[in-house]
């Protein structure tokens, strides 16, 4: 017999399924759920616990996806993949989408601000990879905040994961920003702009409760982004630029700098006695090209700004470096550093 507190204290008979069982009751999205066991992410969003915004493709999504890939489905996704993508679908807390679009604003106890946000932080984040220092070969980390002159350790903060964020607009952001459907097409010209996408992908159904959370269906499968650092890594037609952007000698912009706590934690997770090296960029640029926050002034101010690169191409930086830049000088070892800084 059930205990007499049962009817008080028991589960809600009206209290919806969690994440994953929504998405099974839903029947379209058969596909995302062998990615969500792949990933590793099954018992996360199976139980009640956690609250998130989920982002979820439908099946005819992931059919697109894989056509466009080139591949059989999603056998031939790797756990790791897998995983990446999950963790970008989700977002920390859950939102409907009237209030996706709202600044949840920590600085001076503001609170929430209406139609100006734009970006929410996910769990997904890169962590360690191999970089170059001076010095060789490194494991490193990204730096997670803005340099500041003062500090011997790039203004790293150990227990900050530099998450990734998704980006989305919705008709309340446009509107109070003055934006319309031709700024949307600017950076997604083969997606049409519908008053609720997520990147290149139209919100199809809002709003679907569950037990943990909030799903929001998408027509796309979408894919981490890149930060500015690692875009302009993997882009050949940007290495001159990128060489000064990520000068290592005299006159550097970069450094790797030792960090004990990074170092354990990774060899706590690979096993390896490899030390772990941060890459910081120069306090006198404006901001780290690496840093996935944004100024970090209010612990949210991520969710309505970020940054703006204008990257010039391999031809256009030669013929500047040497009809410009080292007009006066033989090389970037005898320039200021304020002229690197400036350009």
């Amino acid at each position: 017999m059930p205990e007499k507190g049962d009817a008080f204290y028991g589960r809600p008979d009206s209290l919806e399924s969690p994440i994953y069982g929504r998405l099974q009751e839903k029947g379209n999205f058969n596909t995302l759920l062998k990615l969500i066991d792949k990933s590793g992410y099954k018992e996360t969003l199976e139980s009640g616990a956690g609250y998130w915004t989920f982002f979820a493709p439908n099946d005819a999504a992931f059919s697109t996806y894989f056509t466009d890939k080139g591949i059989s489905g999603i056998d031939a996704i790797d756990e790791t993949t897998a995983r990446a993508m999950v963790q970008y679908m989700l977002v920390y807390n859950a939102f409907e989408q009237d209030r996706l679009d709202d600044y949840q604003a920590s600085e001076n106890n503001i609170g929430w601000t209406p139609n100006i946000a734009f970006r929410r932080r996910t769990a997904y984040y890169t962590g360690f990879y191999k970089d170059t220092s001076a010095n060789g070969p490194v494991i490193a980390i990204a730096a997670n905040r803005n340099n500041i002159a003062s500090s011997l350790t790039g203004n790293y903060i150990s227990t900050d994961y530099n998450n990734k964020y998704v980006t989305y607009f919705t008709d309340a952001f446009m509107a109070s920003s003055a934006l319309t459907a031709t700024d949307y097409n600017y950076f997604y010209p083969n997606s049409s702009y519908s008053g609720f996408n997520v990147l290149e992908a139209k919100v199809v159904t809002a709003n679907i409760a569950a037990e943990n959370g909030v799903i929001h269906e998408l027509d796309k499968v979408i894919s981490p982004l890149s930060s500015i650092d690692e875009y302009i890594r993997t882009r050949p037609e940007f290495s001159s630029f990128r060489a000064i952007l990520n000068r290592l000698y005299t006159n550097n912009t970069v450094s790797f700098i030792y960090n004990a706590d990074a170092t354990r934690r990774y060899q706590v997770i690979s096993g390896k006695n490899d030390q772990v090296y941060v890459k910081v960029y120069s306090h006198l640029l404006s901001y780290a090209p690496n840093n996935e926050n944004f100024m970090k002034l209010g612990d949210n101010d991520g969710q309505k700004d970020c940054w703006t690169m204008f990257i010039p191409n391999n031809q256009a930086v030669d013929h500047y470096v040497k009809n410009t830049l080292c007009r006066y000088y033989p090389n970037f070892d005898a320039m200021p550093i304020g002229i690197i800084v400036d350009f």
